[in-house]
């Protein structure tokens, strides 16, 4: 069932709730994304179509499509999950995201500026209370337009909302040659660097591989599942083997993404024994590396940063334009760029029960306190030494 309410403009905002009525956007999704504020593989319909086939079954679509005069001008990707939310039963409007999500944002067309699209969304949340009690917007580029306009209308619209800082996920501008990016570092870089690869050639015999065609693809994923298992993620559950939901969304990504030529899936083997991955997806130039997993039996030989440097000099040699590393700003991220891309996170608050209790708890109790922990000697230590672990 399709809920519509008209707004201004000659618009019309209407919730596409079904699997047929979200199918039957895909041609229109990726004809708006190109002139969007944010034009991201994470926001292609192949994306979260995977995104739906997955964490969706534990969420009711909910997308927002904004249509004038007949035709679809402004997208919206959301799911409604019912969650409890700080110990309490709420209905909660968010992006069609999860953990390996790298940004989202709102989808508009040339005929519409990204100011009068977030316009009617709020306009029409704000009038269809019924359909929640709290909306999380999560990662949102600072960059993006659609930050400065939301607030402006939410402001406008009288919700209760807070704003959060999100992921600053490191990147690197691949505008020069692989040369004279590596000239961008210290001695002591290089030193480090040869002798990481020293050891690992004096100890084994090794290679990198990297799948891009569907021959041999599913060989490779099955590779990548079983690395991840013998990570040190596995130890927390966070492995790609231990989470069904996640397992299932790689699966169905790597099928779209190897439709269209979007997938690179990389391999560092030990003695013909896969001992290393990273999975990233290349869109409109942009490497988007989502996964990557090391064996922890072969850590003393840095597999991963071996890795992670012969596939920055591949995004180089290729005429690449950038590679993101996504996620939070590890350290390990953090010894090949200082280049991050900041996020913001949108709370919105209805005037209901759920709405308020949640007001509450995140903006007069949690996030002052989260503030407050900021700046405690000992917690960001805790939080450095956490993030640094990576890939060795």
């Amino acid at each position: 069932m399709n809920l519509t309410l008209t707004v201004p403009a000659r618009s019309e905002v209407a919730v596409i709730d079904t699997e047929s009525g979200f199918s039957g956007l895909e041609t229109v999704w990726n004809t708006l994304l190109p002139t969007s504020p944010t034009n991201a593989v994470s926001l292609t319909f192949e994306w979260l179509k995977a995104w739906q086939d997955s964490y969706g079954k534990k969420s009711f679509l909910s997308v927002l499509s904004l249509t004038r005069e007949g035709r679809v001008a402004a997208l919206a990707p959301l799911a409604q999950t019912r969650s409890f939310y700080r110990g309490a039963w709420a209905r909660v409007l968010h992006f069609m995201d999860s953990e390996d999500t790298p940004r989202m944002d709102f989808l508009c067309g040339a005929d519409i500026s990204a100011e009068e699209a977030v316009d009617s969304f709020v306009s029409f949340l704000r009038q269809r209370r019924d359909l929640w009690d709290l909306i999380i917007l999560r990662s949102i580029p600072e960059s993006s337009p659609t930050c400065a306009f939301l607030r402006e209308a939410l402001e406008r619209s009288g919700l209760r909302y807070a704003v959060r800082e999100g992921l600053r996920s490191p990147f690197i501008r691949a505008d020069g040659s692989w040369e004279d990016f590596l000239a961008t570092f210290s001695r002591k870089f290089h030193k480090t660097l040869r002798n990481q690869l020293n050891r690992m050639q004096k100890a084994v015999r090794y290679g990198v591989s990297r799948v891009e065609t569907s021959q041999g693809l599913s060989d490779a994923l099955a590779q990548v599942f079983d690395i991840s298992g013998r990570s040190w993620k596995a130890r927390y559950k966070r492995d790609l083997s231990n989470v069904p939901l996640a397992r299932s969304f790689f699966q169905g990504l790597t099928q779209a993404a190897g439709r269209r030529g979007w997938l690179d899936l990389w391999l560092l083997s030990v003695e013909d024994r896969p001992v290393a991955f990273e999975f990233q997806l290349r869109y409109e130039g942009r490497v988007y590396a989502l996964r990557s997993d090391f064996d922890k039996k072969y850590a003393d030989l840095s597999p991963g940063i071996i890795l992670q440097r012969d596939i920055l000099e591949s995004v180089f040699r290729r005429g690449l334009k950038a590679y993101d590393f996504c996620g939070h700003e590890d350290a390990y991220k953090k010894r090949w760029t200082a280049q991050t891309q900041a996020h913001r996170h949108f709370y919105i608050y209805a005037d209901s029960l759920a709405g308020r209790w949640s007001y509450l708890w995140d903006v007069c109790i949690l996030f002052p306190l989260g503030e407050s922990l900021k700046k405690i000697t000992i917690i960001r230590r805790m939080k450095k030494w956490l993030t640094g672990v990576g890939m060795a």
